[in-house]
């Protein structure tokens, strides 16, 4: 019973999460602006990598320890649209791995070993699907493929109807955020060191990996400096805030977990340096004996976009 738990728990945590850009030398003065705004170029090739690291510790009678460590690969190419402006973002998955642990069960789920795989995480399948995304001059995603042709081939249940829409929805919701991640804590208009906006979104599981779960999150960004690098100019955002769950919670998911992180991206070249991002919350799960296991969960999310050779 208690297995169980932690690891339809743990699978259902994987989601993916955020990230940042401006121009010159030397240090700026106090009020000058920076316009932080990424933009995709046609022929640009990226590798996105995400690492996320989980941990529960619970204690009480029914109390137990559990780590999930997973990561995913996922290659980016950029070409032209047919309006002007517009970006096509090809979208692949090369490999997704998790290695859960919980007390003396172990297990890992690797994309590349389908004997591996549970029935209901096909990541070998994830892989074998090309997603597009169509990007305005913006930098909105205004239409997004693959997620239909994804479906079709899972075939999850027999799902027809309405809850293989929903089902679409919720896969095409999922990768579309990963895209997303890197360049989403980004402010609308050009900011100040010391100059503070706020994010509110919702934040979407992908369902692929087990997890059916929707966030709502509101966090304050805030430019902390920007410095001279190496390599050209650093913009350093700092982030806090909260994420509350609204949908898809499974036993002991705390309710609410508190998120603090740091992106630091290279103003001059448009590319993502480091981003690392930390949520903490607590919960509660009510065993049949009267018995309750207290949660406390963390997780931490690091992201890399890495500029390919054309």
């Amino acid at each position: 019973m208690r297995r169980m738990i932690w690891l339809s728990s743990a699978f259902a945590g994987l989601a993916a999460l955020a990230y940042l850009a401006s121009t010159g030398m030397g240090g700026p003065a106090s009020n000058d602006k920076f316009a932080l705004k990424h933009a995709y170029q046609a022929g640009d090739r990226f590798a996105l990598t995400y690492k996320i690291d989980e941990e529960k510790k619970a204690s009480g009678k029914h109390g137990g320890d559990m780590s999930l460590n997973s990561s995913l690969l996922i290659s980016l190419e950029v070409a032209n649209g047919s309006e002007t402006g517009q970006k096509l973002v090809k979208i692949q998955f090369k490999r997704i791995l998790a290695e859960l642990k919980a007390g003396d069960l172990q297990r890992t789920v690797d994309s590349e070993n389908p004997k591996s795989l549970l029935p209901t995480m096909p990541l070998d399948l994830l892989t074998k699907v090309t997603f597009q995304a169509t990007v305005n001059a913006s930098g909105e995603i205004v239409k997004f493929e693959g997620a239909e042709g994804f479906v079709e081939k899972w075939k999850p249940d027999q799902a027809e109807g309405k809850e293989k829409q929903e089902l679409q929805e919720a896969v095409a919701a999922g990768i579309k955020q990963l895209l997303e991640e890197p360049f989403v804590y980004l402010p609308k208009s050009d900011v100040a060191v010391g100059e503070s906006w706020t994010l509110k979104r919702k934040v979407y599981g992908l369902p692929v990996m087990g997890s059916r779960k929707v966030h709502e999150e509101e966090v304050t960004c805030k430019l902390s400096e920007v410095r001279q690098g190496k390599g050209g100019r650093v913009a350093v955002m700092s982030i806090e805030g909260q994420a509350t769950i609204i949908q898809g919670a499974m036993p002991g998911d705390p309710k609410t977990k508190k998120k603090a992180g740091k992106v630091e991206y290279n103003v001059d070249t448009n590319v993502l340096l480091f981003h690392h991002i930390e949520l903490a919350g607590d919960g509660v799960i009510s065993m049949p004996d009267g018995q309750e296991i207290q949660f406390s969960a963390q997780t931490t999310v690091e992201t890399v976009l890495r500029r390919e050779a054309q």
